[in-house]
C-alpha cells in the first residue's frame, strides 16, 4: 500500500510460447538467446509466476481501494503486438500472468515489451478448464490494460487514473 487504499503491485513475467493461440507449440527462433537460465528456456515463465506468489492476493477491502499491477510482458493475447515478425506471438506474453492479475482484482495493469500504445478492457475473464488450460468465460473482465510508449515523439505523460477519469495525456 503506497497510499491509503492504493496498492502498486509489480509482477515478474516472461513469455510462454503457448501465448501464440494460432500455433501454441514452441518455435524455432530464440529472441532472447543471450539470456542464460539454470533450467530449460521453456520453463522461465513458470519460474517468474512462482516468484509472484507472495504478491498475488486480494488487496481490496472495499470498492474505493485501487490496485495497479504491472509487468514487462503482455498478459492477454488480445493486446496489441506486431503480427509481421515471424513467431513473435510466441515471445511477447503469458496468459497465465493474467490469471494473477485477475486474482488480485487489479483495476489497471500496465505492460510493456511491444512498444504499441493501448488502453482497453479485454474480452472475458479466464478460467482454468479440467486440463489446467486457461479459457475465456462469459464473465466480463474489469481490468484496464495500458501501455503508453514514450518513444516516437510523445512529449507528454499518460495519466492512467485521475479521480476516476482515465486515459489522458498530461
Amino acid at each position: 500500500e503506497v497510499a491509503r487504499g492504493l496498492y502498486i503491485v509489480p509482477l515478474f513475467s516472461w513469455y510462454n510460447h503457448a501465448f501464440d493461440e494460432k500455433d501454441p507449440k514452441a518455435g524455432m527462433y530464440r529472441y532472447d538467446k543471450f539470456c542464460k537460465w539454470p533450467f530449460a528456456d521453456q520453463d522461465v515463465w513458470q519460474f517468474m509466476l512462482k516468484m509472484n506468489t507472495s504478491r498475488v492476493r486480494l488487496y481490496k477491502k472495499n470498492e474505493s481501494e485501487k490496485v495497479f499491477s504491472f509487468s514487462h510482458f503482455l498478459p492477454r493475447a488480445e493486446l496489441p503486438f506486431s503480427g509481421g515478425v515471424q513467431e513473435l506471438g510466441k515471445n511477447v506474453g503469458c496468459k497465465e500472468l493474467d490469471w494473477q492479475v485477475a486474482t488480485m482484482q487489479a483495476d489497471v495493469h500496465a505492460f510493456g515489451h511491444t512498444h504499441i500504445n493501448g488502453d482497453s478492457r479485454c474480452g472475458a475473464r479466464y478460467v482454468k478448464d479440467i486440463s489446467g488450460k486457461l479459457v475465456p468465460t462469459g464473465a466480463i473482465n474489469k481490468t484496464r490494460y495500458v501501455q503508453n510508449a514514450l518513444e516516437g515523439g510523445s512529449r507528454s505523460l499518460y495519466c492512467v487514473w485521475d479521480n476516476g477519469i482515465c486515459g489522458k495525456h498530461v
